[in-house]
């Protein structure tokens, strides 16, 4: 076993096209690091995909409001420390970039397009004088925006960003109703506060269909499952 991230807490935060949590866990304590399934003091980094930093999750917030403790960084970061076989600069690998660093760098989330893109150049050139601080809280509000852009642009409601097909599906609806439902529990006497999700799904391109449901607590991204594809409603 290395000792790579030795002293390194790590939290995942996401879906990861390298594998599920349960995967991902197991090499980077291969290689020294302590895993935590949720945020707790001890937590050093957050690893997120782009999705996940831009929705953002409740981890990502978290993590931003402890940003001088914790480091926000994507899954290349310790795929490219273990190929140097030192941790490498957190800076060079983390989920949103600073006024100093090259936008068009692959790990960066792509904040703005066109005219936003403009837009975000121009507030940075007025925030020269200031923190890197203030300029990243600037850029993350540009992602929520993107955001809220983003999660309406097809059908009547948005696909669970946890579907694996998401971006080639929409919320199936007809002329009376839009198949898509969450439900909330909420038990005081238990502290705890649970969802369910359920989606009937539509291909983009093709008449074939998924029925994706997920629940859990909430907070947390907890558990799913998809039938399909089905190729009529019958």
């Amino acid at each position: 076993m290395s000792s790579i991230f030795d002293g390194c807490c790590i939290t995942f935060s996401g879906v990861f096209d390298a594998g599920n949590h349960s995967k991902l866990q197991s090499i980077v304590k291969e290689h020294g690091a302590v895993h935590s399934s949720s945020l707790t003091k001890k937590t050093t980094h957050l690893v997120v995909t782009k999705e996940d930093y831009a929705r953002p999750s409740m981890k990502v917030t978290s993590a931003r409001a402890r940003a001088e403790e914790i480091s926000i960084v994507t899954w290349q970061w310790v795929e490219d420390s273990i190929s140097q076989k030192c941790k490498v600069d957190e800076s060079k690998k983390r989920a949103v970039k600073t006024e100093k660093e090259d936008t068009t760098d692959e790990n960066s989330v792509v904040v703005a397009s066109s005219s936003k893109s403009e837009t975000t150049k121009k507030k940075r050139k007025i925030k020269t004088s200031t923190s890197s601080a203030s300029v990243q809280t600037v850029d993350v509000k540009i992602v929520e925006e993107k955001k809220m852009v983003t999660i309406i642009k097809k059908g009547k409601a948005p696909v669970d960003s946890l579907f694996r097909e998401k971006d080639r599906t929409h919320v199936y609806s007809d002329d009376t109703t839009v198949w898509d439902c969450l439900l909330n529990q909420t038990n005081v006497a238990n502290n705890n506060n649970k969802f369910f999700v359920i989606q009937l799904l539509k291909l983009d391109s093709a008449n074939q269909y998924f029925v994706f449901t997920r629940w859990g607590r909430v907070g947390y991204e907890g558990q799913q499952s998809t039938l399909g594809p089905f190729f009529d409603l019958d």
